[in-house]
This record gives structure tokens, C-alpha cells and sequence, in this order.
């Protein structure tokens, strides 16, 4: 950063400035790790515009967790296919809005019903990728419940209901955990959710078009307690499965980056506002640091 830059941050803290050339480096990295996936950025982890802007331009699609976040990718220059509108509780009204800009994953039986009648009304057939809860945990054990998805057990009630619905689905999506760093784990969950695609190509005789694996890429937030995720090894078990796929479903494959994008491409800048000592230990007191990275903040003080 130049001292330009710098002196320019300070004059305005407490503001982030960020590094076009660290994500960039972020996204080609993921990209040459994973040739044959492609990436979706959660939008609300960081909304701020140039930053989607930038992403489109790397080849990042969007996760959107609301109407507002996939008129933002939209207008950021994102085309349809590259946005999934995947959040639970979507409004009928959010959905309207949403409807022409993105691919819709259905999470729960009683969307895939309100999509239908929204179809209906408008005299369509809507094509959806569907948010599923698996048979099988993060940890490779039994699922539990959970409040994202439909349990795996519920397909057959699905298939019974497409039978009567303007809806037909093209897709699955899976997210069980963000932020993790083991190889191993993270590479068999990609592997379970593969035959899980399998098993629902086959049970709702639909197409699989694409498969979102979610499984946000992990990032070290300080490497002398954690160990940075071997995404070298991980590139092996993802191999795999574009191998598989290849062979059999020659789906889309789609991998949620996580943090691994944006969470070093900023430098947070807050202004010193104090300073005292108690009982012998110096404290430095900044503005506005909670508030403004906080989850970083949380992971220290941990």
C-alpha cells in the first residue's frame, strides 16, 4: 500500500480500504486449485459494490440471501446463471422480485408449493434447485435437524407434490458448516454430497443440472493456534469428484468460498482514542472496533 493510500485511510478512519490484487490472487488461486468448479461468493458477507463489481469481473457468481442482494449482483454486472437466491424464508414477494434474475433453491416443501402457485399465476414452469438437509452430518455421522433445507427422508413426499406443481428441479444445494480446515472432512463431504445428487437424480427422475456444495473454504484467522486448510490435498478429493461427475451427471459443480476470498484482501484503519493502564497492563483504545470487525475480534479474544 503506498503512503498515499495510507495517509488517505487514516484522514477517514475508521474505513476499510481493500486490495484488488489480494483478491484477485484469492480467486485465481481457488480457480487453478479447482479447475472444474466453479464459485459463489455469499454476498452478504461483504455487500459493498465495488467488491461484487470486482468479483464479477474474476468469475465469481453470487450467493444471495435475499431480493436485495440478487438485484445487487444483477447490477453489478452478474448474469442470471451465475446467481443462486438460496436463503430460507423467502417471501412471496421477494421471490416476484427475484424471479427473472437468478436461479431460486427451494428450502423447504412449503416453498416448492408457493413457487408452483406463483408459476401458475404467471403461466409458467419454474425451474428450481431445491436446498437439501442429508442423511449424513459434516462429520461424516448421523444428521440431526435442522432449520435450513429438506430432510432427505422427505423426497418421496417432494416427488408426490411435483406431480401436481408447475415446478420441475434442475438442481440441489447443501451447506453444513462454514469455515472449516480440516482437508479430510471437507473432502468427504464433497464426496457425499456427489452420490446424495445421485440419489435425487434418480429418486425425483429430474435433471442435475448443478450442484452447490456449499462448504465454505476455511481461513486461518491466526495460524499459531489453527492450521491453515491444505487445500492441495483437498484439490485431491475434489479431482475426484469432477472425475466422477464427468463420467455420470456432467452437472455444474459449485463450491461456496467462504472467507478464503475476502477476509485478508482488507485493512481495517481506526483511529487511537485512548490509551490507559490497569493494575500494571497497558490498554490502547480504538474507535469503533466491535462494530467493525467484530467476528475477527471475537475469534482473537477466543
Amino acid at each position: 500500500m503506498t503512503d498515499a493510500i495510507r495517509k488517505l485511510a487514516l484522514e477517514h478512519a475508521p474505513c476499510y480500504v481493500y486490495s484488488h490484487k489480494k483478491l484477485a490472487a484469492q480467486a485465481h488461486a481457488l480457480q487453478e486449485m479447482f479447475p472444474s468448479y466453479d464459485f459463489l461468493f455469499s454476498v452478504k458477507a461483504n455487500p459493498f459494490p465495488p467488491v461484487v463489481k470486482a468479483l464479477t469481473a474474476l468469475g465469481i457468481g453470487a450467493d444471495a440471501a435475499s431480493a436485495q442482494e440478487v438485484q445487487l449482483a444483477r447490477t453489478c454486472g452478474m448474469e442470471k446463471e451465475d446467481i443462486f437466491f438460496s436463503a430460507a424464508g423467502k417471501s412471496d414477494a421477494a421471490l416476484e422480485r427475484a424471479w427473472d434474475d437468478c436461479r431460486i433453491i427451494a428450502d423447504s416443501l412449503g416453498e416448492v408449493a408457493r413457487i408452483g402457485a406463483l408459476a401458475q399465476k404467471r403461466g409458467e414452469t419454474a425451474e428450481i434447485g431445491i436446498r437439501i438437509h442429508p442423511v449424513f452430518s459434516m462429520d461424516n455421522g448421523i444428521g440431526g435437524a435442522s432449520k435450513f433445507g429438506i430432510d432427505e427422508e422427505d423426497l418421496p413426499q417432494l416427488k408426490e407434490m411435483l406431480s401436481s406443481l408447475p415446478v420441475r428441479i434442475c438442481g440441489i444445494h447443501v451447506h453444513l458448516r462454514s469455515q472449516n480446515l480440516d482437508c479430510a472432512i471437507l473432502g468427504r463431504y464433497y464426496e457425499n454430497c456427489f452420490h446424495l445428487a445421485q440419489r435425487v437424480k434418480e429418486l425425483l427422475d429430474c435433471r442435475m443440472d448443478y450442484i452447490n456444495f456449499g462448504g465454505g473454504v476455511g481461513i486461518a484467522y491466526d495460524e499459531a493456534r489453527e492450521t491453515p486448510l491444505d487445500i492441495a490435498t483437498l484439490r485431491q478429493y475434489a479431482t475426484r469428484v469432477a472425475e466422477e461427475n464427468a463420467r455420470t451427471l456432467k452437472a455444474r459443480l459449485m463450491i461456496e468460498s467462504g472467507r478464503f476470498l475476502t477476509c485478508q484482501m482488507g485493512t481495517y484503519y481506526l483511529k487511537v482514542v485512548d490509551k490507559k493502564v490497569s493494575r500494571g497492563k497497558t490498554y490502547v483504545i480504538v474507535e469503533n472496533c466491535m462494530n467493525g470487525l467484530q467476528k475477527p475480534a471475537i475469534a482473537v479474544m477466543l
